[in-house]
């Protein structure tokens, strides 16, 4: 008992000892105990012990470390409980600068105070980080045991200020922790290098199993994320929401909710994985589709060459989904409105759709928009972006036919109105082509083509560029077709029967032409490529037409066309045309040649011109006889350069016919004409035209190239009248590439009566030839205003503008009737005058040739008598030739004769000048100079007469005398008249200089020179 005793009291006393030494050497102690943890020194310059209540408190200042950490500390404080053993139980560090090297995987250098440690007014550097801590604090941080801590901290670098509280369970490693958490500044690249910017957020944390989260309000200013889906960085300037925040096992999840970008709510998920962003998820309400092509690169996350935004102009989007993921196809959920998407030429408005984006398939349901006035809508599909590319969708559509023109050319078929509404099926691949079938139908639909209008219903399938019709009805008006078969771009097999109203052929019948009544068509059209068949009839049987002057048709009356006509290519078969008019029976055949030329065989026939007369405004009295025509034609070509060969025959028994551009019908025709390759032969025994009566004629020709004729033409009458046409004269010049070019032949022309207007004239014979484009007139003779005319010269068909010259001689005619055939009424004369002249001009109307007329003509006259002219009656008037006269000439009732009368006139552009008009008669001497311009019917001339006509001639033998009393051109009394206007009613005016008043003068001249002239004489 001694011995336990003594042991025990020994053992106390040891430990008494031994803490005596530690407590007095406790400096020295820490310094040791602290360097050994640090792997370095630990100097401590000042230390204070104390004992409170079981407890040693240490003070501890000037500590300098060095080793795994460096630095200063100023203030430590170590409170050591002492009660059952030695244990740290509070510890306080303050104003302190330490940097952490390394750790080596040690969290801890010193034991954890189990009641409190306190940290405040120090920094703490660590891998770089400068962290200045204000203030932290840990109670009751015992294993297995509950603890709560505080933290108010600063960084340069990783965020601007942080403060946490909370509470937690310490279990070393496992140690789990929860409260409240506020970052300012927070560095957003610290979490990503795909991001930039600064965050602030505040709220609510966990950490539990090495996991952190964080719940919270945040803001966000100048974020930048970079990544290959989108096209440039997406940044925003700044942002509010929630976000919730992740972090495990170098996984960070992002999820930010209640935040606005454009204004526009939105819900993203973002998750980086190693600093990297791995996947986003955004959803967001509608936004500007601008914004959105801006930034998303679809073709770069897709891996194709399909970008969707290329297709879809502006408008708005609503994302329901975007999940990114580097490990699995991109998924969209989208909603357009109020989008414009475009195709090719085509621009839809207003579409609505609800698009989803999944594993390369794009998958489109309930579409809809607008194209111009039509819409299209319920369209739903897919489209493959994989190597397939497949695209499958369907729709309806609703059509405005006022549209279609610009989704396709219609061949110049306008739609003025009407709807067409059906469904379509697109289905294919995108390299392969795709396909494209559907059905629809017409409704009101209004449609022109030129001149054409029509109302169209029906139904319709298309496959495709393949539309069948099945049927199309086709009305307006008494129209009443129904269309039947297939249209393809290359193909077509359609069938057209039924009425068709005359009231739509109107417009392509020139006025004042007329059509009415219905025609009756029963036709196929064909087409294979550039291979075209046109096969049916046509009854025109209920149709009446007017063409005014040449035929009219009545309802009833037989009328029928029946055709077969095939195009091959470039070359056109007719194999069949037929068409019947009452008993006019026509039957054609032939070829169209790729160069345009014909090979053409006719048959026609008419039984009784009479039967059909009345159609041809002709009495079926008059109208008899037949026509049969057989012929067959090749290498017809237009224009004309050579004469096809021609075969065959026509004959006309006692027929008519009516030609566009007569007024009045060919009748009485007996011909015949005998076609024999490249020479034929018409022969005619008789033809009337109006007063026209030839008797017979004849032309042969023969020659393709160059051909060469001749025609014989002897008419009992012929009347210009009959075959004049509407409007000026007119004369056209022969090309020089035309068939006409290189024609030469002789004309031969002979008719007892001719008649013109007020012209009239018997025994007309002329001789022509015609070469070169040239006509040579060589003799021109005819018996005319009861005397004769000789004639020669040409007409030039062969320059720009035609050119005639005329060398003719009217002899011993009657002065009266050519003024009479000139329509003047204002002259009546008698006796008889010759004319004689040679004139040219330049010229294709009457107009033209008359204001271009050149040359001489005389006009000459003797011993008649002037029994009525307006001019003279006017000037005898002015001068009072009754008193003059003393009543010797009475012009109103016996006239004025007269020995000589006439002039030489030279034609200068239509104008004609002379300086010798003379009337020389036994009571007066008129005579005159100046111009009569008759290309606008206006004299200018100067008058003289002279009334004394005995006494001048009594002066005249007298040489003194008639030197000083008269002129060489006017008597000694004779009175001067200036004539200017109108031809038929001019001015007439007084000329007293070269008058009586002005003679008087005239002689005092004559007389003070009288003497020289003498001499000179002599």
């Amino acid at each position: 008992m001694k011995k336990v005793i003594y042991i025990s009291s020994a053992l106390m006393f040891a430990i008494v000892f031994v803490v005596i030494i530690v407590l007095t050497n406790l400096s020295t102690v820490i310094s040791y105990a602290l360097g050994k943890l640090n792997k370095g020194q630990v100097h401590i310059s000042s230390f204070n012990i104390a004992y409170k209540k079981s407890t040693v408190v240490v003070d501890l200042g000037g500590i300098l470390v060095k080793g795994s950490i460096e630095g200063q500390a100023k203030n430590c404080q170590l409170v050591i409980g002492i009660k059952n053993w030695l244990y740290l139980k509070d510890a306080v560090i303050s104003d302190f600068d330490l940097i952490i090297s390394s750790t080596k995987g040690k969290t801890r250098f010193f034991p954890v105070p189990e009641n409190i440690l306190q940290i405040k007014r120090g920094i703490v550097t660590y891998n770089k980080q400068r962290f200045i801590i204000d203030e932290a604090e840990i109670k009751a941080l015992r294993s297995g045991k509950p603890f709560t801590f505080a933290i108010d901290m600063r960084n340069d670098g990783l965020f601007a200020a942080i403060h946490a509280s909370g509470e937690g369970l310490y279990k070393g490693k496992s140690t789990e922790a929860k409260g409240q958490l506020n970052i300012t500044g927070l560095n957003l690249n610290n979490l990503s290098d795909d991001m930039h910017g600064k965050a602030n957020i505040n709220g609510t944390f966990t950490y539990a199993k090495k996991n952190f989260a964080f719940e919270g309000p945040f803001e966000i200013f100048d974020y930048i994320i970079r990544d290959p889906v989108f096209k440039k960085p997406f940044t925003v300037k700044d942002a509010e929401g929630k976000v919730s925040f992740m972090y495990a096992n170098s996984t960070i999840d992002v999820k930010i909710s209640n935040a606005c970008y454009q204004n526009t709510p939105l819900v993203l998920n973002l998750k980086f994985v190693k600093n990297s962003l791995a996947r986003l998820e955004l959803n967001m309400d509608f936004i500007s589709i601008q914004d959105v092509k801006n930034y998303i690169a679809l073709d770069s996350v897709t891996k194709t060459k399909f970008d969707i935004w290329k297709y879809i102009d502006d408008g708005k989007i609503k994302i329901n989904k975007f999940a990114y993921d580097k490990k699995h196809p991109l998924y969209m959920e989208l909603e357009l409105k109020n989008t414009g998407i475009s195709y090719k030429d085509m621009l839809f408005t207003d579409v609505e759709a609800t698009l989803f984006f999944e594993e390369n398939k794009l998958n489109i349901s309930g579409a809809k928009g607008l194209f111009k006035t039509s819409r299209v809508y319920d369209v739903n599909g897919i489209i493959s972006f994989s190597k397939e590319k497949d695209i499958n969708m369907n729709g309806n559509y609703s059509f405005n036919l006022k549209d279609i023109p610009t989704l396709m050319d219609t061949g110049g078929i306008n739609f003025e109105n009407g709807e067409t509404e059906g469904t379509i099926e697109l289905k294919g691949n995108q390299d392969k082509g795709l396909k494209i079938k559907g059905t629809g139908k017409f409704s009101n639909a209004d449609i022109t083509r030129g001149k054409l209008s029509l109302s169209a219903k029906g139904v319709y399938k298309f496959n495709n560029d393949e539309i069948i019709f099945d049927p199309l009805t086709v009305n307006r008006g008494d129209t009443d077709m129904v269309i039947k078969g297939k249209w393809h771009k290359n193909i077509m097999d359609l069938k057209i029967k039924g009425d068709l109203d005359a009231i739509h052929m109107r417009p392509f019948i020139p006025k004042p032409s007329d059509i009415g009544g219905i025609a009756n068509l029963d036709i196929e059209m064909q087409k294979v490529d550039d291979n075209i068949k046109i096969d049916g009839h046509i009854s025109m049987d209920n149709l009446y037409f007017e063409f005014p002057g040449i035929v009219k048709k009545e309802k009833g009356i037989k009328s029928r066309a029946r055709m077969t006509l095939l195009k091959e290519g470039a070359n056109t078969r007719i194999e069949r045309f037929l068409y019947n008019l009452d008993v006019i029976n026509l039957d054609l055949k032939g070829n169209i040649k790729p160069d345009k030329k014909m090979d053409l065989d006719i048959a026609m026939d008419i039984f009784s011109f009479g039967k059909v007369a009345h159609l041809f405004y002709f009495s079926s009295s008059k109208a008899k006889g037949d026509l049969e025509l057989k012929m067959s034609l090749k290498d017809i070509g237009f224009p004309l350069k050579k004469l096809p060969y021609m075969n065959g025959y026509v004959k006309i028994n006692n027929g008519f016919l009516k030609l566009p551009w007569l007024k009045k019908p060919l009748r009485e025709i007996n011909l015949v004409s005998d076609f024999k390759g490249e020479a034929f032969d018409v022969k005619i025994d008789k033809l009337t035209c109006g007063k026209s009566i030839l008797n017979s004629g004849t032309f042969h020709l023969e020659g393709f190239v160059s051909p060469r004729f001749s025609l014989y033409l002897d008419a009992d009458a012929f009347d210009y009248d009959d075959f004049k046409t509407a409007g000026d004269f007119k004369i056209s010049v022969i090309n020089k590439n035309s068939l006409m070019a290189k024609a030469s032949g002789e004309i031969n022309l002979q008719a007892k009566k001719i008649h013109s207007g007020n012209f009239n004239g018997e025994n007309l014979n002329i001789k022509g030839l015609l070469s070169d484009r040239r006509l040579n007139i060589s003799e021109l003779k005819m018996d005319v205003f009861d005397g004769n005319t000789d004639t020669y010269g040409y007409i030039d068909l062969s320059g720009d503008i035609p050119h005639i010259y005329s060398n003719s001689r009217l002899k011993r005619i009657k002065s009266g009737l050519v003024l009479k055939a000139l329509g003047d009424k204002t002259y009546l004369a008698e006796g008889r005058s010759s004319i004689y002249g040679n004139v040219d001009s330049h010229g294709s109307t009457m107009k033209e040739l008359i204001s271009d007329i050149n040359g001489n003509v005389a006009i000459y006259s003797r011993d008649g008598l002037i029994m009525k002219w307006n001019l003279l009656s006017k000037i005898f008037g002015l001068l009072n030739v009754q008193d003059v006269l003393r009543g010797k000439v009475n012009l109103s009732k016996e006239g004025l004769p007269y020995k000589r009368m006439g002039a030489t006139f030279t034609a200068k552009n239509g104008i004609f000048f002379t300086k010798d008009f003379l009337i020389d008669s036994p009571s007066m001497v008129i005579t005159g100079e100046g111009s009569l311009d008759i290309k606008k019917n206006k004299i200018d001339f100067d008058i003289a007469v002279s009334p004394l006509v005995t006494l001048d001639r009594t002066i005249d033998k007298i040489p003194i005398l008639r030197n000083i009393l008269k002129s060489k051109r006017e008597g000694f009394f004779h009175v001067a008249y200036k004539i200017k206007g109108p031809m038929n009613d001019p001015d007439i005016n007084f000329n007293f200089a070269n008058s009586v008043g002005g003679r008087t003068i005239e002689v005092l001249r004559n007389i003070l020179v009288l003497p020289e002239e003498i001499i000179e004489s002599n």
